[in-house]
């Protein structure tokens, strides 16, 4: 399977060219991405795929402590993984998100403060 990094250019691409199939853009007439972007109101998908899984982190984490998807949140199944399966799973890719964004998962889980907490006050990063 692959990673986000390598994945993410593929579908902008195929979403690239379907935008220009909708918008009837063919070879001579031809404009940038960001043009198509901007014609659309729509950023790169690697900026939207961001903004949802933080969306969902942020409600995940103002649920309850006894939610089964916060608890499987901070899961860590032990063992080792199946061979040619990916060595990163989604919660190390999250944490090394965090790292960059100098942040750690406790603080994370620690600054969420419940389900009373509103979608315009979450302050994790939202690119």
């Amino acid at each position: 399977m692959e990673d986000n990094k390598t994945t993410a250019p593929k579908v902008q691409t195929f979403i690239n060219n379907c935008l220009r199939r909708i918008l009837r853009i063919h070879w001579p007439k031809t404009i940038s991405n960001e043009d198509l972007w901007q014609q659309i109101k729509q950023g790169p998908i690697d900026i939207q795929i961001n903004k949802r899984r933080w969306g969902w982190i942020g409600h995940t984490l103002r649920k309850p402590a006894t939610s089964i998807t916060r608890k499987a949140l901070s899961w860590n199944p032990q063992g080792k993984c199946k061979r040619r399966r990916p060595k990163n799973s989604w919660r190390r890719d999250l944490i090394e998100d965090i790292g960059i964004l100098g942040f750690n998962w406790v603080e994370i889980e620690n600054n969420s403060t419940g389900p009373e907490t509103s979608e315009s006050s979450c302050w994790w990063p939202m690119p």
